[in-house]
């Protein structure tokens, strides 16, 4: 349970902060393959890696348990 929370939390911190980042310095920052040659996808409907969030959560409870286990 505690992986997948710290995961989707991981996550989702990430989604938001590349997805400012995007917004507000680098609208490149990991451009979508699929979007049409010369328009750019917008911020909304770009994706972004979600699998480094949720191995990040299980890395903190591999290697740090304690950190969440009462």
């Amino acid at each position: 349970f505690w992986a997948m929370f710290l995961g989707v939390l991981a996550g989702s911190v990430m989604g938001l902060l590349l997805s400012a980042y995007r917004a507000f310095v680098n609208r490149d920052a990991l451009a979508d393959p699929e979007a049409i040659e010369g328009e750019g996808a917008t911020w909304m409907k770009s994706s972004f890696p979600f699998g480094p969030g949720l191995a990040l959560g299980a890395f903190v409870i591999v290697v740090a348990p304690h950190l969440v286990a009462g």
